[in-house]
């Protein structure tokens, strides 16, 4: 069959929002515009076409030709860093590598080719016509095939050349733009003691934010703070990137305001970065507004690049304020306001915060079973979709439901699960088994251990979790683990959860436990029937959701 050659720019929809440099044949740096697309190249070789996700750089596919859903074959010639090729054709994975990748689906199986061998190969498998080139990270691609049949094993690993490998990360599961959460504990950039995310949360601190990683901690630009007026400095001037203030004058606060630079909301997230040429020792930076209000005060007293973050209680135009009690020189320059775009969790109340600790080597928050419990403000529109959550004990794989609002996890504070929280991420759809396996994997690395081996009790873990859909326990170790009371009442299990969680309970072998589940719709038929029965044979007290 002969292939079809068509011009880029009927291939391909190609977009970004701004210029955006790249290196030509020559070796000079050029500056495409916007919705320029970029052909770079190094010491005169040719690297293909740059799609980079941080500069939004996009090239959507307009037509694949005789498209064929039962069999077919994609080559792609590319250097690929943390980067999807053709997402959506079924294949899925981001990868890292440079070379010749073969792609090729038949029968409901696609493999992928690296170097003469199979990468990677997803079973079952669904074809569809991929929307785009690549998505995330980094990918220069020099040439794109597709052949509306499926080579030969032999064909393909002829074929196909270089070193590539897949990569996983949970910031991948929200490159397209999915909503959701990750709270990372062991990244103490992403603690506060409090709300107002002004002091850092370490080892035996209370906890009262834990920024979200889902974007990436991306901060979106708001404004430059570069005109400023002053209260009460003895001499003040404007630079042309900010202002030099000095104090003579013992006592009270000095400060230096920025014009109102736009406007901001309760609760949300902002960091300021500037540059501190001198500095006469402990000075504070807040946002405040033009009805007086004011945010928590970060004191610094180095010199150098700077960046706090802050969280106000209060909406309106905002100013970003310097205030200085110390004798002597304040130099600020280019201040520039940012949004930390994301679903931060917090707790602003004390006596509900849990506590930062080394949990078996993990820096994980601790939880009480008293009323310890963190909060999401969950967007319009809610949530539906996936929830992992590594603990020290193992990790936890389920589905949620949740409504738009403060979403508290967990959800009945008097009962805190596992009692620690290493990594939690919620994406806002069901994951592929293939992503779900690489997520689990992924936090079950990161805690001291995965599978909850040894665990004889989980009573009350997951009581009150009306969000709770689905528990997934396939991957749990529960030869000792005979002790559930309490820990699904009052959840809303759907029919498939919960006969595959006592099929599995049940698949153990024990005897003489106790298992509680209440809640939902689901009945106890066929399979799950099955097993509640030859539980109860072997001495289990079992609690139904339909009363059975």
């Amino acid at each position: 069959m002969a292939l079809k050659t068509v011009p880029f720019n009927v291939a391909f929809t190609f977009s970004r929002p701004a210029p955006a440099d790249y290196e030509d044949v020559n070796g000079d740096t050029q500056t495409a515009g916007a919705d320029v697309p970029r052909f770079n190249y190094s010491e005169g070789v040719g690297e293909g076409l740059m799609l980079d996700a941080s500069l939004s750089e996009i090239a959507a596919i307009n037509d694949i030709p005789n498209f064929n859903s039962s069999s077919g074959t994609w080559v792609i010639k590319a250097d690929l860093d943390k980067s999807k090729p053709i997402p959506g054709s079924g294949f899925g994975e981001f990868m890292e590598g440079s070379g010749t990748l073969v792609f090729v689906y038949s029968n409901g199986v696609g493999k992928c080719w690296a170097d003469g061998e199979v990468l990677f190969t997803v079973d079952p498998f669904s074809a569809a016509e991929p929307g785009f080139l690549s998505n995330g990270g980094l990918a220069k691609v020099q040439d794109l095939t597709y052949y509306p049949y499926a080579w030969t094993d032999e064909d393909a690993a002829a074929k196909s050349s270089g070193a590539f490998s897949t990569y996983f990360s949970p910031d991948l599961l929200f490159a397209d733009g999915t909503d959701g959460f990750w709270g990372d504990s062991t990244d103490s950039a992403t603690l506060f003691q409090t709300t107002a995310g002004v002091t850092p949360a370490g080892p035996g601190d209370f906890c009262g934010l834990r920024l979200d990683k889902s974007k990436g901690l991306v901060g979106v630009f708001l404004a430059n703070g570069e005109n400023y007026y002053n209260i009460e400095f003895d001499a003040f001037s404007q630079t042309p990137n900010g202002f030099l203030a000095e104090k003579t004058t013992p006592g009270g606060n000095d400060h230096a305001i920025s014009d109102n630079l736009t406007s901001f909301e309760n609760g949300k997230t902002y960091f300021i970065d500037f540059d501190v040429i001198q500095v006469p020792g402990n000075t504070g930076v807040l946002l405040s507004s033009n009805t007086n209000s004011r945010s928590n005060q970060v004191v610094f007293s180095s010199l150098g690049k700077q960046r706090v973050v802050l969280t106000p209680d209060f909406s309106g135009d905002f100013s970003i304020t310097f205030r200085s009690t110390q004798l002597g020189v304040l130099e600020i320059e280019n201040v520039k306001a940012y949004e930390l775009k994301g679903n931060h969790q917090r707790q602003p109340t004390t006596a509900s915060k849990p506590t930062v600790q080394i949990v078996d080597g993990a820096q994980a928050l601790v939880l009480d079973d008293d009323d310890d419990s963190m909060l999401i403000d969950v967007p319009t529109g809610g949530w539906s979709g996936t929830f992992v959550q590594g603990t020290a004990l193992g990790v936890i794989v389920g589905e949620i439901e949740v409504p738009a609002g403060p979403y508290q996890i967990p959800t009945d504070p008097n009962y805190a699960g596992p009692g620690s929280d290493i990594h939690t991420v919620i994406v806002n759809r069901t994951l592929a088994a293939h992503e779900l396996d690489g997520l689990v994997e992924w936090v079950g690395q990161r805690c001291p251990v995965a599978d909850f081996a040894g665990q004889t009790s989980a009573v009350a873990w997951f009581r009150g979790r009306t969000d709770l859909t689905m528990i997934d326990v396939s991957r749990w170790d529960l030869s000792l683990l005979i002790d559930w009371s309490g820990s699904f009442t009052n959840t809303n299990l759907n029919q498939q959860s919960y006969t595959d969680l006592v099929t599995a309970i049940e698949a153990a072998g024990t005897s003489n436990g106790t298992l509680d589940i209440t809640g939902g719709t689901s009945t106890t038929t066929g399979a799950a029937q099955t097993a509640v029965d030859a539980l109860r044979a072997r001495g289990w007290t079992v609690t139904t959701p339909d009363g059975y």
